[in-house]
């Protein structure tokens, strides 16, 4: 039996529910400030990458292109008409976690996994650039009867916290390569630093409500069906793969998305219902980070 080491830093974000139950008045104090906080962290993932490797989307576009419109397209087509049979008030909480681009550490978990980084650089990447055209016009869509979200300010949204850091991380690889690649060896104790802070911020105005809604069994169900439908997906995203590595590579990128972008879009356009889904969604995140090589 093969036996995999766990890596217990990847558990760092998890402590920002007992920060918030012990210190939420800064936790609260923080709030207003997750736009940045996710901005600085994914500034700090676009820096440290090598954006060289995306050339090979142009050897391998059809393989790239399908697995990003698995991510960003036929997850929230495969969840929403199935969230609002069974549990529609949680539907937009499910839909917007499932519009989500990839995470952009991705790519540092495939490493750890054995993964194929340079898939999985690729995929995240042209993910979340293309969320700032897929989660607008997606939320025009299906959410314009339920909520009054307006498309350019999701834009302006999404500009803010994805393409600006992409542009300053592209920057500093270019002029400033030695601090990009200090900043590379460091970034994935950064990045669950900065997951820490995003999450202490996002559950300190909601820790006792979502508490509360542990035992809410509709919730629970809505969890563990969107999360069981996004792993099918990823398993269908990888059928292609002949290689394990480009698998694990691909799967890390399906079943991690950019939750942290899921909070300040919920915070900003959404209500409690949809912002406590986000939240705990994160949880399950944050575990299947650490216990990925199970799921694979």
């Amino acid at each position: 039996m093969k036996i995999i080491k766990l890596h217990p830093t990847n558990f760092i974000p998890l402590l920002a529910v007992p920060a918030a139950l012990v210190l939420p008045k800064i936790g609260v104090a923080l709030s207003p400030y997750t736009t940045w906080i996710l901005a600085a962290l994914l500034l700090s993932s676009f820096a440290g990458m090598k954006l060289g490797e995306l050339a090979t989307v142009v050897r391998h576009p059809a393989r790239s292109m399908f697995t990003v419109l698995m991510i960003l397209v036929a997850a929230p087509l495969a969840i929403y008409p199935i969230a609002q049979l069974l549990f529609p008030e949680f539907a937009l909480g499910a839909l917007l976690f499932m519009m989500l681009p990839a995470a952009v550490s991705s790519p540092a978990v495939a490493a750890i996994y054995g993964g194929n980084v340079a898939v999985a650089t690729v995929d995240a990447v042209l993910s979340n650039l293309l969320s700032v055209l897929t989660i607008p016009l997606l939320f025009g869509l299906f959410a314009h009867e339920s909520v009054d979200i307006g498309t350019a300010s999701i834009l302006r949204q999404m500009l803010l916290v994805i393409v600006l850091p992409f542009a300053v991380g592209a920057l500093i690889n270019r002029f400033f390569s030695k601090a990009a690649s200090a900043l590379h060896r460091h970034s994935r104790l950064i990045n669950l630093g900065l997951l820490f802070f995003l999450f202490y911020a996002a559950f300190s105005p909601y820790i006792e409500v979502m508490l509360r809604s542990l035992t809410n069994l509709h919730l629970i169900m809505a969890l563990i069906m969107t999360h069981a439908i996004l792993h099918v997906l990823a398993k269908i995203a990888t059928l292609g793969s002949k290689e394990e590595s480009e698998r694990v590579g691909i799967l890390c990128n399906m079943i991690l998305p950019n939750v942290g972008l899921g909070v300040v879009l919920a915070q900003h356009y959404l209500g409690a219902p949809e912002m406590i889904f986000i939240l705990l969604s994160e949880i399950v995140w944050v575990v299947v980070v650490g216990l990925i090589h199970y799921v694979k």
